[in-house]
């Protein structure tokens, strides 16, 4: 075998194995997170980045006293479909009963849904090694760190609402997202409802106010321009 045929077969050997070795061509995805099939590899630098990403606060702070829910939904909205995880915010409100499969979403129906029927509902995957189990842990991370000091010390008064007991060991608590999710927004409909029952009240005696006040400033005569 002479040099150039020595040299062919090299060529040949060469441009076989970039062929074998050619990546096929990556599916569509507008983020790293949409692009998973499986559960995150914590342990990797990727993964550990991704995580880090998906649990990181939301860009406004929610707050207890002055809650803005429909900001808080749109942003978490936005993080779970850039992190894929979308579907660990719905529910089967009929878990553990023997009616239907009835599945809502807690960003668009949380008020049809009972912080009861999101306990039954995590306790079928909660305690199992998956990518929805993963995803429900790094939801309540985002939220446990979006919320301000004080909402933060009066979650933590109830935290037995949204960290969930192994039915076989009742020292193994995990926390959840979705219950989590549904506390803050129970707490904040409340607060939402005092406030406007307060200032109605108030309205309801605006004549009275009126005239127990005494007006110390004269008001100069309107003159049109």
């Amino acid at each position: 075998m002479d040099a150039n045929q020595i040299q062919a077969l090299v060529t040949a050997t060469i441009q076989a194995t970039l062929a074998g070795a050619a990546t096929p061509s990556a599916t569509f995805t507008h983020s790293p997170g949409q692009a998973l099939e499986n559960q995150i590899k914590c342990s990797s630098l990727a993964g550990a980045k991704l995580c880090a990403k998906n649990t990181a606060s939301l860009p406004a702070k929610f707050s207890l006293e002055k809650p803005n829910i429909h900001v808080l939904l749109m942003e978490l909205n936005t993080r779970a479909r850039s992190a894929n995880s979308s579907e660990a915010l719905k529910i089967n409100v009929n878990q553990g009963t023997t009616l239907a499969d009835d599945e809502k979403s807690m960003l668009v129906a949380h008020g049809q849904v009972t912080i009861e029927q999101c306990k039954q509902y995590l306790l079928t995957h909660i305690f199992t090694e998956t990518q929805c189990t993963q995803n429900n842990f790094q939801i309540c991370m985002c939220l446990a760190r979006s919320v301000d000091s004080d909402t933060t010390k009066k979650m933590a008064n109830e935290s037995s609402n949204y960290m969930t007991q192994h039915p076989a060991n009742p020292n193994h608590l995990k926390p959840c997202g979705i219950c989590y999710l549904k506390l803050l927004l129970s707490k904040a409909k409340l607060n939402t409802r005092a406030l406007a029952s307060i200032i109605c009240n108030r309205l309801t005696k605006l004549d009275i106010y009126i005239i127990n006040t005494h007006i110390t400033e004269r008001c100069e005569p309107y003159e049109p321009l």
